[in-house]
């Protein structure tokens, strides 16, 4: 049975691990999730999703493309993470209930976060060992994949998912799209229009030379961590903080998703 690795990545961390998963096995087939969406690209056979988790939850990009499958034998979804995976697999069971989809396994995988709004991604050797450890979680998850098996990640508890972090959490999800009215360009942006290029939702177009936030965000902050001259900023938090994204995916490979 043919495998389809679909993902959504936002600063990397993401593609990097659906590529790890491609590299251990051999017949899957990477596709963006967003492309699929645009192009109306058919999905069938054995399917795992990859992406991140957003305030507890899948990207609204993933469950519009949970939202359209069908018929599924296999499905697997990766919940890529700063530390919490929230109640994505739950979520996730919601959305194909009335559907023909097998949903067979769920796994948490740790990596720095992107999210400089609460504070800069963690760095060193701490940064490495978060990279070290999703590299062997790869493996378990190539493994359990490749016979098919069940397995699930345990969600977070009642209380995180539902009262705290999860009461804001459940609020401002629904809001998300609207939430780029926080991002600004500063004077050292120089129009070169990268934010507007990597957008995996073409959420940013230039007026003036200046990028404007369209308001249909997915709150990636691909924008944010990619600007080669650190001159977008979200409110007034990020200023001064290092950028984050992955180290071996750059912006380039990141517009392939479009």
């Amino acid at each position: 049975m043919n495998l389809t690795i679909a993902y959504f990545s936002g600063t990397g961390n993401s593609r990097f691990i659906a590529e790890n998963l491609i590299e251990k096995l051999p017949d899957a087939e990477l596709v963006p999730i967003v492309k699929v969406l645009k192009d109306k690209i058919p999905i069938s056979g054995k399917l795992g999703i990859v992406c991140p988790v957003y305030m507890h939850r899948l990207p609204h990009i993933v469950c519009d493309f949970i939202e359209s499958l069908d018929n599924i034998p296999y499905l697997f979804l990766v919940g890529v993470n700063a530390g919490e995976i929230g109640k994505v697999f739950s979520l996730t069971r919601e959305l194909i209930k009335q559907k023909n989809i097998h949903f067979q396994a769920g796994f948490s995988v740790r990596m720095p976060s992107n999210y400089l709004p609460f504070g800069e991604a963690v760095s060193g050797e701490e940064r490495e060992a978060l990279y070290e450890k999703a590299l062997e979680k790869t493996k378990v998850i190539a493994e359990t994949v490749g016979k098919n098996g069940s397995f699930f990640d345990r969600e977070n508890s009642f209380f995180k998912t539902r009262i705290h972090p999860g009461l804001m959490y459940s609020m401002g999800y629904k809001f998300i799209q609207f939430l780029d009215k926080s991002f600004s360009a500063g004077p050292e942006c120089n129009a070169c229009s990268l934010c507007a290029d990597i957008c995996p939702v073409d959420n940013i177009e230039m007026q003036d030379g200046k990028p404007v936030w369209k308001k249909h965000c997915q709150q990636c902050l691909a924008c944010l961590n990619y600007c080669p001259r650190d001159a977008i900023q979200y409110g007034k938090s990020t200023f001064g903080l290092s950028r984050y994204h992955h180290p071996k995916v750059s912006a380039k490979k990141l517009m392939e998703q479009k």
